[in-house]
């Protein structure tokens, strides 16, 4: 049976520091890590999960909610469509743009735990990321389980 560790490892603790190139790592202290007062542990959720049929049916309704898609019976994009494809699409790059930063810091962060730990027991940390009160990204948390001595 696995019990949480007492050691917790913190692998970055701002996005600041992260995005500049400076990763802030510590060492697992003696007692367990508490989360400061302001600061929301969301786990993230592993990205290569396959696409199913549930998941394209969401976004095909999402797509009709938006009023992205040709209305029946037209030939071609009506106006209305073409506009609403255009905020559609301006949406998306900011997603993807955000996206992309939390993936920069999410790397560098995962470097700086797997040097000061090692890569097996990163692999099979629990990782969570750290928001503010503002929904700002913090940092991260590998959380490392080992069996009990």
């Amino acid at each position: 049976m696995k019990r949480l560790h007492k050691s917790r490892l913190l692998a970055a603790a701002g996005l600041a520091l992260v995005l500049s190139g400076t990763v802030l790592a510590q060492e697992p202290p003696a007692e367990p890590a508490h989360v400061p007062l302001g600061v929301t542990l969301v786990p993230l959720e592993p990205r290569a999960e396959p696409t199913s049929r549930e998941a394209v049916r969401d976004e095909f309704l999402g797509a009709r909610l938006a009023g992205t898609l040709t209305p029946d019976g037209e030939l071609g994009d009506t106006p209305a469509v073409l506009a609403a494809r255009d905020s559609a699409n301006a949406v998306q790059a900011e997603q993807l743009a955000a996206g992309a930063d939390v993936d920069t810091a999410l790397r560098a962060a995962t470097e700086a735990a797997v040097q000061m730990s090692g890569a097996d027991a990163i692999a099979d940390a629990d990782v969570y990321e750290m928001t503010g009160d503002d929904g700002e990204l913090l940092g991260f948390l590998f959380v490392v389980e080992q069996p009990d001595d």
